[in-house]
C-alpha cells in the first residue's frame, strides 16, 4: 500500500513499484546518513544480518533498534564491568540458586515462562527477593496451569521477601546491602570470596572504601526502605552460596540505569557469583529477538571486530561514523536531517517518548516504509510518502523456491533456536521479511556489489552460512543439531573470562544519584497491562491488577490519595513539563493500589506524551520511562 504526497488515504501498489519508490528515494539522497534502517526485535537473525548488510553497503550505520528503548543500558553496564554485554545464566541455573533477586520486573505479564523457573527454584528452597515499587501478584505466588495442583488453584509461594523501594531507589538498596556485607566481612572474612576477588577482579579496595564511607541517612532516604529491610536482603545474599540477579525495564529505564547495572555487577562479584552454577547476571530481554538483532550486527555502534570481518568477507569499506540510536534518530528527523526511514517491524511512533515531538518528526521525512504483520500507529504518522509492506509473520509457513524455510532467534539466555512456522499464510501475496530486504537491496545496490541477493532470499541457510563464518559467537554451530535442540552461543562469563582492558572484572565506583520529586509532585512510572505485548494492546483488562475494561487508570498509594483529597475511582489529571510546555493526561481513574508512597503508575504507551525526548539515560539514551516527576490534581470538569 502507498500513501502519496498530499493524499489522506492509502491505495494499492505492486511490489515492483513499491521497491522502485524506495530505490528512487534512497538513490536521490545527498548523503547515505539521511537514511535510517530501524529494526524491531521481531526480526529474525537472518533478517537482522541481511538488513545491517544492506544499510552498511548503502553507506550508513544508522541502525536504531528495539534494544535502544529497553535493554541497551544492560549491555553497556555489563560490558564496562564484566567485558561482555549479555547475561551469564541459563534456565538450568535457576533451580541451583540459593537466592534470586528479581529487580524491576513483572514476569506474570511480560515473561510468563520465567514463572516456571522461579517455581522450580522456590521448590528447591531458594530464597526469592522481589524488588519493585509496585506489588505484582505474579511474584508472590504461582499456580502452574500445566500441573494438576496448579490447575486446581494450588499456589507455589515465590517471594520470600518483597521490597518496595521508591522509584529509582534500587541503586541505593544495592549500595546498602553491600555496605552491610562489607561491615560483616570485617568480622567474618569468609562472607565474601577473597580468592575470586584477588584472581578475577580489579579495583576492590577503592570500591570497598567508597561503600563503607557512604552515610546511612543518604542510603535510606534514596532507597525509601528501612535499615531492617535492607539488612534482611543482605542477610539472604550473605547466607547464599549461589545467587542470581535478574532485572528488566524497572532498572534500565532510568537516568542512572548503567550505573545501577554496574552496582548489580559489584554485588555479584563480592561473592564470586559469576561463572559458577546457579549464579550470575540475568537481564531479561524476553521480547522476541532483541538480543539476536544485536548479535547479528543491528546496532549503531557495533565493535570494530565485527566491522572488520564484514569488510573482509564482503570486500567493501564500512563507514566508521557512529550511527543514530532510536532517540537520536527522532531528533534528526525533527531537524530534517533524516529523509527516509525504513522500519523492519516495530512501532516507533508509539514506543518513543514525547509523542507530539515524535509525531511531528515522522511527518518531516520524505518517505517512511513500514514492513508489518499488522497495522499500528506508525501507519498513520507517516512521511510525505508512505509505504506499508505486509510481510509473513514468523508463525506462517515461508516457502521459497518450493522449499519451506526456517529462521533463527536468540533468547535472553544466549540460546539460538529455530522458529518453525506452522500455519498457512493469510495471503499468497505476502513477501517474507528476508525477501523484502533482498528486493530493496537488489533495487538499490545491484550494480555496486557481487552479492547474489536472490540466492540469499531463496535459501535462508545460505544467510546462516555467511554469519556463522563471521560472528565468533557462532563457532561450533551445526545446522542439523541446532534444529533439534538449539545451540548455546559462547559466553566467556561462564568460564570467568572477562574481556575488559585489564582482563579482569572491574569493581566500579558510582556516585549515588536518585531521581527526586518536589513536595507537590509524585514520581510517574509507565507499566504494561496483562492484555498487552509491547505497544500492542489486545484488550482493556489487567487481571492481575484487578482492572477490567479500562486503560485510563492511575495506580496510586492510598496515603497519597488521602493527602490530595482524591477518592477511589475519582477522575484526575496528570501533568508534567515537556520542552517547556505543560502536557497532560486527562480524566484518568485514580485506583488505590499497593504501590510505594510517592509513586504513581499509568500504562505505556499512553503515558509517553508526558516524557520529554531528552529525559533519558546519561550513558545511553534509553528513555527514562520509570521516573518522571508529575503533578496530580482532581479533574475539574
Amino acid at each position: 500500500m502507498i500513501r502519496k504526497p498530499g493524499s489522506d488515504y492509502y491505495e494499492a501498489v505492486s511490489w515492483e513499484d513499491a521497491y522502485a519508490v524506495i530505490a528512487d528515494n534512497l538513490k536521490n539522497l545527498k548523503d547515505p546518513d539521511e537514511a535510517v534502517f530501524y529494526v524491531s526485535g521481531r526480526a529474525s537473525n537472518e533478517a537482522s544480518f541481511l538488513i545491517q548488510l544492506l544499510a552498511r553497503m548503502f553507506g550508513t550505520n544508522n541502525l536504531p533498534n528495539s534494544a535502544n528503548l529497553c535493554h541497551d543500558p544492560s549491555g553497556v553496564g555489563l560490558k564496562k564491568s564484566l567485558g561482555f554485554g549479555k547475561g551469564s545464566v541459563g534456565l538450568d541455573d535457576f533451580p541451583k540458586a540459593d537466592s534470586i533477586f528479581v529487580f524491576g520486573q513483572n514476569p506474570g505479564s511480560n515473561h510468563p515462562r520465567m514463572l516456571k523457573s522461579l517455581q522450580a527454584a522456590a521448590r528447591n528452597s531458594c530464597k526469592i527477593v522481589a524488588v519493585n515499587p509496585v506489588v505484582e501478584p505474579s511474584l508472590l505466588g504461582f499456580s502452574n496451569p500445566q500441573e494438576l495442583s496448579g490447575f486446581m488453584g494450588k499456589t507455589t509461594k515465590l517471594a520470600s521477601l518483597y521490597l518496595q523501594p521508591r522509584s529509582n531507589g534500587d541503586m541505593a538498596l544495592i549500595k546498602g546491602m553491600m555496605k552491610i556485607i562489607l561491615e560483616n566481612a570485617e568480622k567474618d572474612p569468609g562472607i565474601i570470596d577473597h580468592a575470586f576477588i584477588e584472581t578475577y577482579t580489579s579495583g576492590f579496595e577503592e570500591f570497598s572504601n567508597s561503600v563503607k564511607t557512604l552515610e546511612w541517612d543518604t542510603i535510606l532516604e534514596s532507597s525509601g526502605l528501612s535499615y531492617q529491610e535492607i539488612a534482611e536482603a543482605a542477610g539472604i545474599y550473605m547466607s547464599s552460596k549461589n545467587s542470581i540477579v535478574t532485572w528488566c525495564l524497572g532498572i534500565t529505564q532510568h537516568v542512572n540505569s548503567v550505573a545501577t547495572i554496574q552496582e548489580i555487577a559489584n554485588l555479584l562479584l563480592l561473592k564470586g557469583n559469576i561463572g559458577k552454577p546457579g549464579a550470575g547476571v540475568c537481564p531479561v530481554r524476553g521480547h522476541s529477538n532483541v538480543q539476536g538483532n544485536r548479535t547479528l550486527g543491528v546496532g549503531e555502534n557495533m565493535p570494530d571486530a565485527f566491522i572488520n570481518k564484514l569488510e573482509e568477507r564482503f570486500q567493501f569499506k564500512v563507514t566508521r561514523k557512529k550511527g543514530l540510536d532510536a532517540v537520536s534518530c527522532i531528533k534528526a528527523m525533527q531537524k530534517e536531517k533524516v529523509k527516509v526511514m525504513i522500519s523492519l517491524g516495530g512501532n516507533l511512533a508509539a514506543a518513543s517518548p514525547d509523542t507530539e515531538y515524535t509525531s511531528q518528526a515522522m511527518g518531516k521525512c520524505d518517505l517512511t516504509v513500514m514492513v508489518s504483520t499488522k497495522l499500528n500507529r506508525n501507519h498513520l504518522l507517516t512521511g510525505k510518502t508512505a509505504l506499508i509492506l505486509p510481510c509473513l509473520s514468523r508463525a506462517e509457513k515461508d516457502i521459497q523456491n518450493g522449499k519451506e524455510q526456517e529462521v533463527l532467534i536468540e533468547s535472553s539466555m544466549a540460546k539460538a533456536e529455530f522458529s518453525f512456522p506452522h500455519i498457512k499464510p493469510c495471503s499468497p501475496h505476502l513477501h517474507s521479511e528476508i525477501r523484502i530486504i533482498a528486493e530493496i537491496a537488489r533495487a538499490v545496490l545491484q550494480k555496486n556489489n557481487s552479492i547474489d541477493w536472490e540466492e540469499l532470499a531463496s535459501d535462508y541457510s545460505k544467510i546462516r552460512k555467511l554469519f556463522t563464518e563471521m560472528v565468533p559467537d557462532y563457532s561450533g554451530y551445526d545446522e542439523k543439531s541446532c534444529k533439534k535442540q538449539g545451540f548455546y552461543l559462547y559466553n566467556p562469563l561462564k568460564e570467568r573470562v572477562f574481556k575488559t582492558d585489564t582482563g579482569k572484572a572491574k569493581f566500579s565506583i558510582r556516585q549515588l544519584n536518585t531521581a527526586k520529586c518536589k513536595p507537590d509532585e509524585l514520581m510517574l512510572m509507565s507499566v504494561r497491562s496483562h492484555d498487552q505485548f509491547n505497544t500492542g494492546i489486545f484488550g482493556l483488562s489487567d487481571r492481575y491488577r484487578g482492572i477490567k475494561d479500562e486503560r485510563r487508570v492511575a495506580f496510586m498509594n492510598k496515603e497519597d490519595m488521602k493527602a490530595l483529597g482524591i477518592k477511589a475511582e475519582q477522575l484526575i489529571d496528570i501533568s508534567g513539563k515537556t520542552n517547556g510546555k505543560e502536557k497532560m493526561l486527562k480524566r484518568y481513574f485514580a485506583i488505590p493500589h499497593k504501590i510505594k508512597k510517592g509513586s504513581i503508575a499509568v500504562y505505556f504507551p499512553e503515558a509517553n506524551i508526558l516524557f520529554p525526548i531528552d529525559h533519558h539515560g546519561v550513558e545511553f539514551p534509553t528513555p527514562a520511562f520509570k521516573s518522571l516527576p508529575v503533578r496530580v490534581k482532581k479533574e475539574c470538569h
